[in-house]
C-alpha cells in the first residue's frame, strides 16, 4: 500500500506467480537515481557545464546518508552482503565524492570540497582515495592544526596494522611532522 499503485492501477509492488515481490518498473531507487545523477554530470550533460556538473554531483551527495541499510535490523537482509550493489554502493559513493571535491577545489573552496568527502565517507570510511584527498584539501586551509588533528584521527582509524604506505608517504610530504604527534600520543 506504501508505494502505491501506477496510473493504470496495476500495483508497484506485487508477488510474482513463484511468490516472489517483485517492483513495478516505476519504482525507483535511490541507488539508481545517484547513478543517474553521477553519470549525467560526468558523462553527460555535465560534461560541458560546470554549473550543471556541481549541481547533479551535490544532488547526487544529498542522497547519501551512510552504509547501505546500516540500520537493519541483526540477521536481517543477510543476502545482500552476497549482492554486487554493497560493494558497488561505497565505490560509486567515493566516486562522487571525489569528483564533487575536484569541482570546489578548482575555485578554491576548500571547506566544501571537505564536506563533500566527509560526506563520501559516511558510506565509504574505508576508502583510502577520500582520505587522501581530504588530508589534500585540509592542506589548502593553510591549518596546520587542523592537518595534525586529522592525522591523527587517521593514524587512530588505521589501527594495528598500521598507516597505509601510500598515505604514509602523503602524510610526509604534506606534514612532515606527523610521527610526532603519533609518537606523543603513544
Amino acid at each position: 500500500a506504501w508505494l502505491g499503485a501506477d496510473p493504470d492501477g496495476t500495483p508497484r509492488l506485487a508477488a510474482d506467480a513463484a511468490g516472489r515481490l517483485t517492483l513495478a518498473r516505476s519504482v525507483v531507487s535511490d541507488l539508481d537515481v545517484l547513478r543517474s545523477l553521477y553519470y549525467e554530470a560526468t558523462q553527460g550533460r555535465g560534461v560541458d557545464s560546470r554549473q550543471v556538473r556541481g549541481r547533479l554531483l551535490t544532488d547526487a551527495l544529498v542522497l547519501v546518508r551512510g552504509p547501505l541499510l546500516a540500520d537493519r535490523p541483526e540477521g536481517r537482509y543477510r543476502w545482500l552482503t552476497h549482492e554486487i550493489v554493497d560493494a558497488q554502493l561505497p565505490l560509486l559513493v567515493a566516486d562522487t565524492g571525489l569528483a564533487l571535491s575536484e569541482f570546489h577545489l578548482e575555485r578554491n573552496r576548500a571547506e566544501k570540497a571537505i564536506e563533500a568527502l566527509n560526506a563520501a565517507l559516511r558510506t565509504a570510511p574505508a576508502d583510502e582515495r577520500l582520505w587522501h584527498e581530504l588530508l589534500r584539501a585540509t592542506h589548502t586551509t593553510d591549518d596546520p592544526d587542523r592537518l595534525r588533528a586529522l592525522a591523527a584521527d587517521l593514524v587512530d582509524r588505521s589501527g594495528a596494522r598500521g598507516v597505509p604506505p601510500r598515505t604514509e608517504a602523503l602524510l610526509d610530504e604534506l606534514l612532515p611532522t606527523w610521527r610526532e604527534g603519533v609518537a606523543a600520543a603513544g
